[in-house]
C-alpha cells in the first residue's frame, strides 16, 4: 500500500517537472526559438548551433541525432539530444521537421522510449513516450502535438519488471505496429486533472 503511494507521488513529481518541458517556449532560460526555425527555413547547420545552446552543449558535436516519425506511417523528424548532459535517463529530445526550404522547429519532449501512434480524432499527432522514474518504475505518456507543441494528454504508470507490464511495453515500443485500439486500451481516458 505505501509502494504505491510513494509510487503515486513520485509519478506526479516528474510529471509537474516535465509539463515544464514538454513544450516550446516554457523554458525561462532557454534561448528564444530563431526566426528559420519558426518559419522552417532553417540549415542543418543552423539548427545544430541553437540545439546545442538549448540542450547545453559546448560544441553541436556532442549532440546525438536520431530520427522518429511523427505520425505512424509519416515522414520522420529530426530528434536532438545531449548524451553527455546530466539526468536521469529521460533525455530531453528537441525536435525539428524538414521542409522544402529547411528545418523547423516542432517542440521538445524528455523520454527513455519514443513510438508515433494513430493521429486523434482530430487528425493530431500523437506519441507515446516511456519516462523513467527509478530502475523499475515509470509511466507512459500519451501526448498530442498542437500548434504549441507537445500536450501531454494522458499517462499512466508502469512497472517494466514485472510480467505484463513488461508485455505492454513491448508491444508498444517493440510491435510492428502501434494500434489505435491499444492506444484507447492503454489510455482509456485522460488521466490528467484539468485545472
Amino acid at each position: 500500500m505505501h509502494a504505491n503511494i510513494l509510487f503515486r507521488v513520485v509519478a506526479a513529481l516528474g510529471t509537474m517537472l516535465l509539463l515544464g518541458c514538454a513544450t516550446p517556449g516554457k523554458d525561462a532560460d532557454a534561448p528564444p526559438v530563431p526566426s528559420e526555425l519558426q518559419h522552417a527555413t532553417a540549415s542543418y547547420e543552423q539548427t545544430l548551433a541553437w540545439a546545442a545552446r538549448v540542450l547545453g552543449a559546448s560544441d553541436a558535436k556532442q549532440l546525438k541525432a536520431d530520427h522518429f516519425e511523427l505520425f505512424a506511417g509519416g515522414p520522420r523528424a529530426l530528434f536532438l539530444s545531449n548524451p553527455s548532459a546530466p539526468g536521469n535517463g529521460n533525455p530531453t529530445h528537441l525536435i525539428f521537421q524538414r521542409y522544402s526550404r529547411g528545418l523547423s522547429y516542432t517542440g521538445k519532449l524528455a523520454f527513455a522510449a519514443y513510438r508515433a501512434a494513430p493521429v486523434d480524432a482530430d487528425q493530431r499527432p500523437r506519441v507515446v513516450t516511456f519516462w523513467r522514474l527509478t530502475s523499475d518504475q515509470g509511466e507512459l505518456r500519451l501526448y498530442t502535438l498542437g500548434d504549441q507543441g507537445f500536450e501531454l494528454t494522458s499517462q499512466v504508470p508502469l512497472r517494466p519488471q514485472q510480467d505484463q507490464d513488461a508485455q505492454l511495453y513491448d508491444q508498444i515500443f517493440n510491435g510492428l505496429t502501434l494500434s489505435q485500439v491499444l492506444v484507447a486500451k492503454t489510455f482509456p481516458v485522460s488521466t490528467l486533472s484539468k485545472p
